[in-house]
């Protein structure tokens, strides 16, 4: 749930500090009347930190944990540990071969109600010749709930989740594509 405050303008908070200490000294003019009536008008302000604090929460849902699939039919599974601001460790096993994963992720565009997604580009370390990047969308889905007027609203729990991606190794060879199902 996004906080919200109200946030007066200065002038209107100044306006309300003079009043109500018995200020009434300077008498208003035509133009005072019309700033002070433009100025008290209220806006509604989300806070950006509590805002990015529930994005953060949503990404940790969603992204962390154990991702299987198959890629050039080979088993790959990759493991977000951990996320830490926008930055994103872990690692992925293809075949026999580990790797280490670290990166970055941003919010990403999903047009589905009741839905969070996430694009992280995940690097290998880049020290074998087969090294490469991960580009994936990791997408997370509320349940639905009934609302009291009998409406349906998004949940806080997630429900399911899906991401695909691409892996485009560093030497320059071509690209493989993947889907992942979220093992938990």
């Amino acid at each position: 749930m996004k906080k919200r405050i109200m946030i007066l303008p200065i002038s209107a908070l100044m306006l309300f500090v003079f009043n109500t200490c018995g200020n009434s000294e300077t008498p208003k003019t035509e133009s005072d009347e019309t700033t002070v009536t433009a100025d008290t008008t209220t806006e509604e302000v989300i806070i950006e930190e509590e805002v990015f604090t529930q994005e953060m929460n949503d990404a940790a849902n969603v992204m962390l944990g154990t991702w299987k699939g198959k890629m050039s039919g080979k088993d790959l599974t990759v493991v977000i540990e951990k996320t830490d601001g926008n930055e994103i460790f872990g690692y992925n096993t293809l075949g026999d071969t580990r790797r280490d994963l670290t990166g970055t992720f941003v919010k990403g565009d999903w047009d589905q109600s009741c839905s969070a997604a996430f694009e992280a580009t995940l690097n290998e370390p880049g020290d074998d010749e087969w090294d490469g990047v991960f580009t994936i969308k990791f997408i997370g889905y509320f349940e639905e709930v009934e609302t009291a007027d009998g409406d349906l609203d998004c949940g806080e729990n997630m429900s399911g989740f899906e991401a695909s991606g691409t892996w485009k190794p560093n030497n320059g060879k071509a690209s493989k594509d993947f889907t992942l199902t979220k093992k938990l």
